[in-house]
């Protein structure tokens, strides 16, 4: 065999055919349509003169050839990445910031575990958070204070921003397992109709975004957290304190609001401890009012549900 057809787009191929399982979803992967991904694998299955992958075999397995060419693949394609990494760094000359504006403050859960990652990768770029809640942190771009911004919904066409769709998820509602909707295995906005909605006082048309029903709905004015990791093992956090602390030097695992508070509260936390503790399992909430208070969550809670 004089030549090779094996490009890197077949690397490419073959790992996300190994990642995602299907065809399917390879080809939702990489941006290309199904036949298009098939042709790739007939065309080196053809150069090789043998099958890649097993036919009607589900879920996908590769032949001992095709485990050959992905086993190149993950020790190619890692390697590429990195050069072009280096290869950018030498050309910039310098890295600079990434100042990143949230308007959905409920996403730091996987955001921060993602900066993490990217900071591995580009250790020279000096990532920041901009803190505070931001209604509209488009601005912010074009005024050259920030570089990224994730925001919640679609937005029309900007001559200087690029948009890119991140993911979707469904919103859930949380609520006692004896109440009246609790058995529907779906939820409408009409089901609410007759609810009391408790919220932080925002803007009537953020509000009115969650009976729109959007395809990415935040639920902004109520951010829960949980407490389910409550137990001896766990230790206890004052929100308050943690949230004013440097981002990277914040600490959430294996962390609860009060040990002594069941594992099902959560809680609606809002600047200057305002509270809202929801506890199903006793058919209890509890509202906290103050600002600066002298005690923490823990020592609050346990003072209410006699605990001492």
């Amino acid at each position: 065999m004089s030549s090779s057809a094996l490009e890197i787009r077949h690397l490419e191929t073959l790992l996300a055919l190994a990642e995602c399982g299907s065809l399917s979803k390879a080809a939702a992967r990489l941006f290309l349509t199904q036949s298009a991904l098939s042709h790739q694998l007939k065309t080196l299955e053809s150069h090789y003169g043998a099958a890649l992958v097993e036919k009607n075999v589900r879920p996908l397995r590769f032949t001992a050839i095709g485990q050959r060419l992905l086993t190149l693949a993950r020790a190619v394609l890692p390697q590429m990445a990195e050069a072009g990494r280096d290869v950018a760094r030498l050309a910039q000359g310098h890295a600079g910031p990434l100042r990143v504006a949230v308007q959905c403050h409920n996403c730091f859960d996987w955001l921060m575990p993602a900066m993490d990652a990217y900071r591995t990768l580009w250790p020279e770029v000096e990532l920041d958070i901009i803190s505070g809640f931001l209604m509209d942190p488009l601005p912010l771009l074009d005024q050259g204070e920030a570089e990224l911004a994730i925001i919640h919904d679609p937005q029309e066409a900007h001559p200087t921003v690029v948009f890119s769709p991140l993911f979707r998820y469904e919103s859930v509602a949380l609520m006692s397992p004896r109440h009246r909707l609790a058995a529907k295995p779906w939820l409408q906005a009409a089901d609410f109709a007759a609810e009391t909605l408790i919220t932080y006082p925002v803007p009537d048309e953020m509000l009115e975004e969650l009976f729109r029903g959007s395809r990415a709905n935040p639920m902004f004015g109520m951010g829960f957290w949980l407490n389910r990791t409550a137990g001896a093992g766990a230790s206890e956090v004052d929100v308050e304190k943690i949230l004013d602390t440097p981002w990277q030097r914040q600490y959430w695992h294996n962390v609860c609001l009060c040990r002594d508070a069941p594992r099902d509260m959560i809680a609606a936390i809002g600047s200057g401890y305002q509270r809202m503790f929801i506890i199903p399992s006793m058919d209890v909430i509890i509202v906290r009012q103050g600002r600066d208070g002298p005690f923490s969550d823990a020592k609050f809670l346990r003072l209410v549900l006699g605990k001492r």
